[in-house]
C-alpha cells in the first residue's frame, strides 16, 4: 500500500522530485509520485487510470500547493477525493499562498493566489524558509498510526 501521495501539478515537477527525496531521506518508504520511474506511472499505462488507483490506496494526501497546483483541475480533484475518503491531507503551501483566514486585505494581497474554501480547514505548513525535520517528524507520526 502507497503511504503518501504526492499531489503537484507537472509545472513544479522539480520541486516534488526534491520533496519526494526529502521524504525518502525521513524514513518515509512507500511513495507516489506520478512522474517518479521507480514509483510514479510505467510508460505505456493508461495514465488517469493509474493516478486514481494510486490516490485509492495511498493512506494519505501531500499537497504542493502552489499558484500551478491551484490552477490545475486535476490537483484539486485529487485533493478533494482525498478528502472525500477521509484521507489525511498534508498542505505544504509556497509562499505565494495566501491564507485568508491570517492575512486580511494586504496590499497586493487580491493578485496573490489564495488556498481553496474547501481546504481552509487544513492546517499547512508554508515551505518558505521552513526545515523539513520540524514538518514532517510529526506528519509521519499521524500517517503511520492513523487507519
Amino acid at each position: 500500500m502507497t503511504t503518501l501521495f504526492i499531489s503537484h501539478s507537472s509545472k513544479d515537477r522539480t520541486r516534488a522530485d526534491w520533496l519526494r527525496t526529502a521524504l525518502k531521506e525521513r524514513g518515509f518508504k512507500s511513495l507516489f509520485l506520478d512522474s517518479h520511474p521507480d514509483d510514479g506511472i510505467p510508460a505505456g499505462s493508461q495514465w488517469e487510470h493509474e493516478l486514481w488507483q494510486a490516490l485509492r490506496r495511498s493512506r494519505a494526501l501531500v499537497v504542493l500547493c502552489t499558484a500551478n497546483w491551484l490552477r490545475s483541475p486535476w490537483c484539486v480533484a485529487e485533493a478533494m477525493m482525498a478528502r472525500e475518503r477521509g484521507k489525511p491531507v498534508f498542505l505544504l503551501a509556497d509562499a505565494e499562498i495566501v491564507d485568508d483566514r491570517i492575512v486580511k486585505d494586504e496590499a497586493g494581497g487580491a493578485s496573490r493566489p489564495r488556498l481553496p474554501d474547501f481546504l481552509k480547514d487544513t492546517q499547512f505548513i508554508s515551505v518558505a524558509g521552513v526545515h523539513l525535520d520540524n514538518g514532517f517528524r510529526h506528519r509521519r507520526r499521524t500517517v503511520y498510526t492513523r487507519r
